[in-house]
């Protein structure tokens, strides 16, 4: 028996979950119907997986994971997602800073999900609260970085000569 891919990384084989007009969930590779808890234990497998509705044929992958998570959320005791984060989460919906913050928490959660991570949390037992103040000064750095790249140049948006005499004026 080989072992599979480590929790969270993604397998090579994505497999195919269709949703039924009955709501009912069918794994195309086990040909057998799973419950959402299955795909709950999937993806923290790491295996790669799409949810296809069979009625429109469109990938409703996200909003079934969304189904996961807060049917999760409503379960435990200490949310990973308190009301706070979710009040200042959807104020990014329709916000043009959406797209950065889907990055910054990407790469956040890759980046603590590494097993090398973990292992030095693990490792340092009282002062993990130092090993997170690191990554977060790097998730700083990193959006930083993002934001100097993202937000346009004030010289860009005026009518200003810059350093060469240039102004931002399109002749037509």
């Amino acid at each position: 028996m080989t072992p599979g891919p480590p929790a969270g990384a993604p397998s090579t084989k994505r497999i195919v979950i269709r949703r039924y007009a009955n709501r009912r969930l069918y794994n195309s590779r086990t040909g057998q119907y799973v419950s959402r808890k299955s795909l709950e234990e999937m993806a923290r497998r790491g295996e790669e997986f799409v949810v296809e509705d069979t009625t429109t044929g469109q990938d409703i992958t996200l909003s079934v994971l969304g189904q996961i998570i807060v049917a999760q959320e409503a379960v435990e005791n200490h949310p990973l997602l308190p009301n706070d984060f979710m009040r200042r989460l959807l104020t990014f919906y329709g916000d043009t800073l959406r797209t950065l913050l889907g990055c910054y928490l990407d790469f956040s959660l890759l980046t603590i999900s590494n097993e090398s991570v973990r292992k030095r949390l693990a490792e340092a037992g009282s002062s993990a609260l130092k090993l997170m103040d690191e990554q977060v000064q790097q998730n700083i750095t990193f959006v930083e970085n993002m934001l100097l790249n993202f937000t346009p140049s004030p010289a860009a948006n005026s009518n200003e000569p810059d350093k060469h005499g240039r102004t931002n004026r399109t002749h037509s």
